[in-house]
């Protein structure tokens, strides 16, 4: 069995959305014969704390809460290099690392004949203040354009990352985010309630991802008594964080805020809702990421409605298993409200939901790609 050391800004064991995605492909690893642990962060730590997760050993060091702290994450830090000798992996992976720490921790196990990967699931752009935002330019920049190049292969969770890096010559994976559809959580008793629609968002919202804002004006524009046909849950933000966010004082009557819960909570609304909506811009991060959301609305046999960003056109068909916005015009967005609405109304929504692909995600449908990419990761020199 070889042995695989997962380093990066993941928090578990069950902290942070990267949370779940370095699980899911941990699980698939341990299904190529690989045994696998986690050097991550957490915050309101001192030093460090142990533990482990449905069977994985992981050890979370304090989260950088400074200046120096960060700029000291950035170069590399001394932990990282600590987990490795302790270890001695066969094979390191690097969850959207920073740059510079990337080529520090390439350079060490090159002399211990390590392999060194990356897990890349975005392509970030800063924001904050201006200080901030060019150093993390300057290492988002030297991380996409230059480290990732530099490494023995690559784990890419979209078709545009891939794309963009097959053209290195290197050792390439494919992996959407994973779920393992035989955990609990995934099956719930819930209660479905047909007297209301129920949609949900789940999220971080923002100006350049999932358009909140959007959502709830072209809601409120399509019946003038929609409050009573309709149920809208909002988790992960709270009213007054909407209203801060898109400067909207307007108390819409659908709307039910309930800020952050824990994630077997979001799941047990997603698996009672008929609907999950959310709406991503064209830019950069959304091409090169792949919403998390839309694999578990598809686990929960939840219908999505969203629009096509990243390659959500390879699994979303309008009217099968979703609901495609066709643009983020208002009258588009209406258009795809009404149009699910119906089918909600009509009664021929369990029928769609009860052929929804619920498994597509399970790692264990890429188990014999990773089975490749492993063999070409160990035999490259």
């Amino acid at each position: 069995m070889k042995k695989a050391l997962y380093i990066g800004g993941f928090c578990l064991p069950d902290g942070n959305a990267a949370a779940q995605r370095v699980l899911g492909v941990a699980k698939l690893l341990h299904e190529c014969d690989c045994d696998v642990r986690f050097c991550g962060l957490a915050k309101n730590i001192k030093n460090y704390q142990e533990g482990s997760v449905e069977g994985f050993q992981y050890r979370n060091y304090a989260y950088p809460s400074s200046l120096m702290k960060w700029l000291k994450y950035l170069c590399g830090h001394d932990s990282s290099i600590a987990e490795i000798d302790s270890y001695k992996p066969d094979i390191v992976i690097l969850y959207n690392h920073p740059a510079l720490a990337i080529e520090r921790i390439q350079k060490h196990c090159r002399k211990k004949n390590i392999k060194v990967i990356a897990d890349i699931t975005e392509w970030y752009e800063p924001v904050g203040n201006p200080f901030f935002k060019l150093i993390k330019k300057a290492d988002v920049n030297r991380r996409m354009l230059v480290s990732h190049k530099r490494l023995d292969g690559m784990i890419c969770i979209s078709n545009y990352l891939t794309k963009y890096y097959n053209s290195t010559g290197l050792p390439i994976l494919y992996l959407p985010p994973l779920i393992d559809i035989h955990q609990a959580k995934w099956h719930q008793p819930i209660v479905k309630n047909h007297d209301v629609v129920k949609l949900v968002y789940a999220g971080s919202p923002g100006s350049s991802k999932d358009r909140l804002d959007l959502i709830m004006k072209a809601l409120d524009g399509i019946v003038p008594d929609l409050d009573k046909c309709i149920k809208f849950d909002i988790i992960g933000i709270t009213q007054e964080q909407y209203k801060n966010t898109w400067n909207d004082d307007k108390v819409y009557s659908f709307a039910n805020f309930h800020g952050r819960i824990p994630h077997l909570e979001v799941i047990k609304y997603l698996l009672e809702a008929d609907f999950q909506i959310f709406l991503r811009p064209d830019t950069l991060p959304n091409r090169a990421g792949f919403p998390t959301k839309f694999v578990e609305t598809i686990t929960s046999s939840t219908l999505p409605i969203t629009n096509l960003s990243s390659n959500l056109s390879d699994y979303l068909r309008d009217g099968v298993n979703g609901f495609v916005v066709e643009s983020l015009e208002f009258k588009s967005i209406q258009n795809a409200f009404n149009y699910a609405l119906k089918v909600a109304c009509d009664g021929t929504i369990d029928n769609l939901q009860e052929n929804i692909k619920r498994d597509l995600f399970d790692y264990r449908h890429y188990r014999n790609e990773m089975f490749g990419f492993l063999k070409l990761i160990i035999e490259r020199e």
